[in-house]
């Protein structure tokens, strides 16, 4: 029904479940910080969340990372309503092991949220009891072993489906996107290729308060000035903040081992991986903005002061989300929307199209074969990128044409 209405139903079914989720990610934000501070830093947060346009844009590519960051703050949530309790229920470990569950089963990298549950979870026990704790203690542990067994055999199925299917338990993503990355050292030194993961993580970051942040040094100045607050606050042992930081301890272990996976092993680091910093600068900075105002005598000035700060970052809501869409590339993408519908108009259907970065490609363009050529989706093109090289196999599968970007089309172009 929907097609013959000219709908494409599968694009506005998965627009629709970004929406959802983003929605609930901006009550569950409301909650959170409405704990942790109040009702007026709970509704900033909800703001900061819902009309950002470095979080919309990257949510309306379609990817899995909307659904990713709704159950991160369902378990926030849940985590954060029972912060008192020296050891969980059978009933709340349960429900933790199934959020941490899925978490994992909405993006692999989210094992490094179930990681960082686990490990502040137990350093909370041990600074509890002076960290001396034995082997035996550890062993009575049931709640922590309770959350790792059922986040274990909800994510079980998946693993199992992926070894019968692919080989494998781990995503060939990750492996392809590594030895990409590792193909570039001939160009750049080990630590040089870390240093841009890490200055490209610093410009992801500044997106999300002005989402213009093209370059390094601008976003490293945003980044600055945005955080600033927060270190002025922390430095004078704001005690909100404090509570913060305990709150949010395993958001932040798993922040830092993902960070260092990517930028260390990884070699790289997309954009949208940052989606994790902006769920937790939308919390830090909402309750830094809203602690901030009260430190002014008379109230007036602070109420002034926040004002101001929020009327800035719509300003730059409005600007930032404009030039962005104006660009033509996120959310909708639209030149390779138009290359693809070029490609299906223009080339003949027996022509093999081979493509890294073929998801468009290959949605749009029906009449033509599109292979993957980054591994990223495809086991083949993956094993050959290991093996005798790509070139060898762009040549095997008899591809006629490259539809990618300037710099993938040139180094094939050398290669062959």
């Amino acid at each position: 029904i929907f097609y013959n209405l000219g709908i494409n139903a599968p694009i506005y079914a998965s627009l629709v479940a970004v929406t959802l989720f983003n929605i609930g990610t901006a009550v569950l934000l409301y909650l959170i910080v409405g704990r942790i501070l109040n009702k007026e830093a709970g509704l900033l947060s909800a703001f900061l969340w819902l009309f950002n346009p470095y979080v919309l844009f990257v949510s309306f590519i379609g990817l899995e990372s909307s659904a990713q960051i709704f159950f991160m703050a369902l378990l926030t949530y849940v985590l954060l309503t029972r912060s008192d309790r020296a050891q969980f229920s059978l009933k709340d470990s349960i429900i933790i092991g199934l959020i941490v569950g899925l978490v994992f089963l909405s993006r692999m990298d989210g094992v490094f949220i179930g990681f960082g549950v686990v490990t502040a979870l137990f350093i909370r026990k041990l600074v509890k009891r002076n960290f001396k704790i034995s082997l035996f203690d550890l062993a009575k542990q049931k709640d922590l072993i309770l959350i790792s067994v059922t986040a274990l055999i909800i994510i079980t199925p998946w693993l199992l489906w992926s070894y019968v299917e692919l080989g494998r338990v781990t995503p060939i993503s990750g492996e392809a996107t590594h030895l990409l990355a590792a193909s570039n050292l001939g160009d750049k030194s080990y630590i040089g290729l870390v240093k841009h993961s890490i200055y490209s993580t610093m410009g992801f970051i500044a997106k999300f308060f002005l989402n213009t942040a093209d370059t390094t040094i601008q976003g490293i100045i945003v980044v600055s000035l945005a955080m600033l607050p927060f270190a002025i606050l922390l430095l004078k042992k704001d005690r909100v903040l404090l509570k913060l930081i305990y709150s949010l301890d395993f958001l932040a272990i798993g922040a830092i081992t993902l960070y260092l996976f990517y930028w260390f092993y990884q070699l790289g680091i997309r954009e949208w991986y940052s989606m994790f910093t902006s769920f937790l600068l939308t919390i830090t900075f909402s309750i830094t903005v809203v602690k901030l105002s009260r430190l002014f005598e008379p109230v007036k000035v602070g109420k002034v002061l926040s004002g101001a700060i929020i009327c800035i970052l719509s300003l730059s809501f409005i600007v930032g989300g404009a030039t962005h869409y104006i660009r033509g590339n996120f959310p909708q993408e639209k030149l390779k929307w138009e290359v693809a519908n070029f490609i299906d108009d223009n080339i003949p259907q027996t022509e093999i199209i081979g493509s890294f970065n073929t998801g468009v490609y290959q949605y749009y363009t029906v009449n033509h074969d599109v292979i993957n050529l980054d591994g990223v989706m495809n086991p083949e093109s993956l094993a050959a990128m290991k093996a005798t090289g790509i070139e060898n196999y762009i040549l095997s599968k008899n591809i006629t044409y490259i539809v990618d970007r300037p710099y993938y089309a040139e180094q094939v172009n050398k290669s062959i």
